[in-house]
């Protein structure tokens, strides 16, 4: 994109410096002309004229007409008809039988029909020429005279009307109007200004959002804030994926403080890294630069560390306390920082930090990036890490096995150590991360680690966000990735009561796996749980759980589609003897599967109960109740809830006899 803006920019200097000026003529299809120099631009076109230039979208263009300076004028293709009001049809032209309308033809596109009064003059291709009114002393030029009048000298509601209206002819009405400015140099000086930036936000605006949008490039030079951003949003929301050079742009020119926070806003939803930095190198507004810090910080990439340690200077004590955290947060570093010291503490704790980041702040920069945009340049990950990060994630795995005989025991001793070796256990995940950020299982346990034995949720969230942010980059599939992510986000937010949060992320989870019933059950649990909420009404709650009931309904479906799956794998087997080693692991492995599905489908079956229970479905319940138990007939809590409900446990099935390679 950058080196297509340096081409265009070469276009634009060699076509200033060649001398005179050809009149090149664009003729749009909305029968609108404008002559000047044509310089190509992709999906744009540059037109250069003696006043500066304008921007028109290739969509919009019928044809371009060159002049080739030296050679013979082309016979043009069509008769041209200029109207009064400055506009310009092309066609085959004819009259009316009474003479009173001029008929255009376009083609495949139709015809328009003009009365003659409203038609300033007729070029006929062969040359002659009718009625030869001049339209650019006639109805055009009167209108924007009249505009003006009423920029001038109107009211505020006929003021803002007029500058619509002139903004919206933009190139056709500038000669006019800067000829005009000598005389009302208070009204249209802003006004041409204003038109000079319309110009320059249509070299970053994407063609497509102008297609799609009316009148957006208008709306984007606004005079109300509101409207900016209200334009912008509709921008960002119909091309996200080529929106980052205009929100940049925004940034740099508009002068409300709301509208540039939008954009670096927006510029990080959007993961648009290489225009955050560079918001990061602008010196005149050092909220912004902070705020693209914070924006880079949050996603993940260190390179704003040094602006946020100039922060912890700032006069602002509660800046200086936010500093320091986000601080903490990105580097696991303190110094001692206290953001309500006097000044000479803090100045010492600023030197510390100063040091420290330039023996380690290049390194630490290098690998956020090559966490977080793995398509940039540099975040290649070399052969000896990749081996070092591998040894690193099986030392975790072996410390995590170790734990599951610490957590059968409830001793305060043994709660402790466990602690310990998980901690140990998430710290070699981070470093394996450090080293070879691709190892998606690494990360996904690190985050269930975090959130579910640690209790920092906060941290699993961001790793959580890099694992959907890097999907597509690494080994498992990208829809894989997004579903595992998506669901954990999830959990996390049923564990905060956050319904309508987790509700989206077990969704959203779901829709790349129709079958996944973790994130099903997980939809469950969410209705459930607003059901339970002390602030739910009625009429809500009885409407949470019969979503619950279907969604747990869902859930056991979908683990019994597992288990059909496995049994036809067993068949496969078992009508003989393995014939090897391997066949009989697989098939102890597949039994054993099974053994966890059919735990799983009885845990959910008492959550079913749970549920019918609650909607006053007796028989519902109890059928849950005894399916939940002939499953799982150990289960103690099973065999209560069937009692409770006044159903005896079903007989106990015999176990299944022992197979081949058992």
């Amino acid at each position: 994109m950058r080196g297509a803006a340096r081409t265009a920019s070469v276009f634009v200097l060699a076509a200033l410096a060649a001398g005179p000026a050809r009149a090149d003529t664009v003729v749009l299809r909305d029968g609108r002309v404008i002559s000047g120099r044509v310089i190509e631009q992709g999906d744009k076109i540059l037109i250069e004229r003696p006043l500066g230039g304008t921007i028109v979208a290739r969509a919009d263009v019928l044809r371009i007409e060159v002049d080739a300076p030296g050679g013979e004028a082309e016979r043009p293709l069509h008769d041209t008809v200029v109207l009064r009001d400055g506009r310009v049809v092309r066609g085959d032209v004819r009259f009316s039988q009474d003479g009173a309308e001029v008929i255009v033809s376009l083609g495949e596109r139709g015809e328009v029909r003009h009365p003659r009064g409203a038609v300033g003059l007729v070029k006929w291709r062969d040359g002659r020429a009718e009625a030869a009114d001049d339209p650019r002393g006639g109805r055009l030029a009167q209108t924007i005279e009249r505009l003006v009048h009423e920029l001038e000298r109107g009211d505020a509601t006929a003021r803002s009307a007029a500058r619509r209206e002139l903004v919206a002819l933009g190139a056709f009405a500038r000669n006019d109007l800067e000829r005009l400015a000598e005389a009302h140099p208070d009204a249209l000086r802003p006004l041409l200004a204003e038109l000079d930036r319309l110009e320059q936000l249509r070299r970053v605006l994407p063609g497509r959002a102008e297609e799609k949008l009316p009148r957006v490039a208008e709306r984007l030079v606004s005079l109300d804030p509101a409207e900016r951003e209200a334009a912008l949003r509709a921008v960002v929301l119909e091309v996200p994926d080529l929106v980052g050079p205009l929100l940049l742009h925004v940034v740099k020119s508009d002068d409300a403080p709301r509208v540039r926070a939008y954009c670096v806003s927006q510029l990080s939803t959007l993961r648009r890294f290489e225009e955050l930095a560079a918001v990061l190198k602008m010196q005149h507004d050092g909220s912004l630069r902070l705020a693209a810090a914070f924006a880079l910080g949050d996603a993940g990439i260190y390179a704003g560390v040094p602006i946020l340690i100039e922060a912890l200077r700032l006069p602002d004590a509660e800046i200086r306390a936010v500093a320091i955290a986000k601080l903490q947060e990105y580097t696991s570093q303190h110094f001692g920082y206290r953001a309500q010291a006097p000044a000479e503490e803090r100045e010492r704790s600023i030197a510390r930090w100063t040091a420290w980041w330039n023996e380690h702040g290049a390194d630490l920069v290098r690998r956020s990036i090559r966490a977080v945009a793995p398509e940039l340049e540099g975040a290649a990950t070399s052969q000896e890490e990749v081996r070092q990060a591998a040894a690193l994630w099986r030392q975790a795995n072996e410390l995590i096995a170790s734990t599951a005989q610490l957590a059968e025991d409830a001793g305060p001793e043994a709660i402790a150590q466990r602690r310990l070796r998980l901690e140990r256990a998430q710290d070699l995940l981070r470093q394996a991360l450090d080293l070879d950020p691709s190892l998606v299982t690494a990360r996904l346990t690190r985050a269930a680690l975090l959130y579910e034995e640690l209790d920092r949720p906060g941290e699993a969230e961001r790793q959580l966000a890099l694992l959907l942010g890097r999907a597509g980059h690494d080994g498992l599939d990208a829809e894989t990735a997004r579903r595992h992510a998506n669901y954990h986000l999830g959990r996390i937010a049923l564990a905060q009561g956050a319904w309508e949060r987790a509700l989206l992320r077990f969704t959203q989870a779901v829709q790349y796996d129709a079958g996944y019933d973790l994130a099903i059950e997980g939809q469950g649990d969410t209705h459930m749980g607003l059901a339970l909420a002390e602030d739910t009404p009625d009429d809500k709650r009885r409407a949470a759980l019969a979503a619950t009931r279907e969604a747990y309904g869902r859930a056991i479906a979908a683990v019994e589609r597992r288990e059909g799956d496995l049994r036809a794998i067993t068949r496969e087997f078992v009508t003989g003897t393995p014939d090897t080693a391997q066949e009989g692991q697989i098939l102890q492995s597949v039994r054993r599967s099974m053994q966890e599905l059919s735990l799983r489908r009885a845990a959910l079956c008492f959550k079913l109960g749970r549920v019918c229970g609650a909607l006053q479905d007796e028989e519902g319940a109890l059928a849950a109740y005894r399916e939940a138990v002939r499953l799982d007939p150990d289960r103690a809590r099973y065999q209560e809830a069937l009692r409770a409900w006044g159903g005896k446990a079903p007989p106990r099935e015999p176990a299944p006899e022992q197979g081949p390679g058992r």
